[in-house]
Parts: structure tokens; C-alpha cells; sequence
């Protein structure tokens, strides 16, 4: 029954219902079963044999206890007093990127960026629709950037987490597509002449 309990299967479901949550109901009971008997099996080894490893390793109970309490409070810490973090250097080098194809100009832009902070990312998948790029990261394919408004939802539903840019402008290009030949209004030319303007 704790192990029931360590597992906590029902404060999981959440986190199994947005991941799976493409996937027909019977492959998705038999990935949830798989991962909870994976999980059991991994807690029943270490209850059998977590003794004989703590000897192993020269620690005794109370030592593991004190690290595991400082872990916790140092967690605590900083989920309580949370700075901006820089998003840029370490802390996405190597890591696997979601982005857009090479051609679109968001792409260049995000590219540039990355280049001028030295940041050398894992190219992963190349795609031309936010919404996709935003499944990925849901499954954890990778991380990508993404304008805030697009992930908003997702933010709020908990599915995604957002990081601020600290020390970065990040500008997509716009335009204006038209039909060929079409005669814009006297407002219409007005606004086209104020956004070349800027």
C-alpha cells in the first residue's frame, strides 16, 4: 500500500491524460499500465535491496535523511524566491530544439540570436506550424521559442512552461499579403505607409 502510495497514480493522471492524450483509450491504458508496473518494479528492487546499497555506499539512515531534508529546503528556496533566470548560455546548450523550417524568417531570427549568445543547440525537428512545434514540446520531443501569446493557453493549462527572455528582444517579421492588383482604401494606404515608416 506506500508503494501504492510513493507511485501516486491518481495525482499522475493529469500528466498521462496530456501526453497520451492523442492516442486511442486502448494503447493509452496499456502505456499507463507498462509505466505504472515499470515504476513499482523499480520502488519493490530498491525496498528488497536499498539496505544493502546504503551499506555498500558507507551511508547510514539518518545521513540520507538530513541530504534528502537540505535537497528539499534548497528546492523550496527557489521555488519561493524565484529570480529571472537568463535563458540563453548553459542552460539550453546541447538541448534537443524544436524550430521552424531554415526558409521562414522567424527561423533566421531565432538563428541569429542563438548564434550571437553562443548557444549551440540539438536541431531535432524542422516544422512550418506553430501548433505542431507546441505537440512536441507537450511530449517532450524538445524545447523551442515561441511567441508568448501562442503558448498562453497552454501556459495557463499547465501543459507548457514559458521562460521570459531576461536579456533579449526577440522581434518576428511581419507583412501584408494582398491580392494581386487590389486598390486599397485611402485607410488601408495610410496604414501600409505608417508600418513602412517604423
Amino acid at each position: 500500500m506506500i508503494l501504492l502510495l510513493v507511485m501516486d497514480p491518481v495525482g499522475n493522471i493529469p500528466l498521462f491524460v496530456s501526453l497520451l492524450h492523442d492516442l486511442e483509450p486502448a494503447r493509452r491504458n496499456r502505456i499507463i499500465m507498462r509505466e505504472c508496473a515499470i515504476a513499482f518494479a523499480v520502488l519493490l528492487l530498491f525496498v528488497v535491496s536499498g539496505r544493502f546499497l546504503l551499506e555498500l555506499l558507507g551511508l547510514s539512515e539518518s545521513s540520507l535523511n538530513i541530504a534528502g531534508g537540505v535537497i528539499l529546503f534548497l528546492i523550496a528556496l527557489r521555488m519561493i524566491f524565484r529570480g529571472k533566470e537568463p535563458l540563453f548560455g548553459d542552460q539550453i546548450q546541447g538541448e534537443p530544439f524544436i524550430g521552424y523550417e531554415r526558409d521562414i524568417p522567424t527561423r533566421r531570427e531565432t538563428d541569429r540570436i542563438l548564434r550571437r549568445h553562443g548557444v549551440d543547440v540539438r536541431d531535432v525537428q524542422e516544422l512550418d506550424n506553430i501548433e505542431t512545434i507546441k505537440r512536441l514540446v507537450e511530449i517532450g520531443t524538445g524545447l523551442a521559442i515561441l511567441p508568448e501569446a501562442a503558448v498562453r493557453p497552454e501556459v495557463k493549462g499547465k501543459l507548457l512552461v514559458a521562460v521570459q527572455f531576461s536579456d533579449e528582444v526577440f522581434l518576428r517579421p511581419t507583412g501584408i499579403i494582398h491580392r494581386s492588383g487590389k486598390h486599397f482604401s485611402p485607410a488601408a494606404e495610410k496604414l501600409i505607409e505608417y508600418l513602412r515608416a517604423e
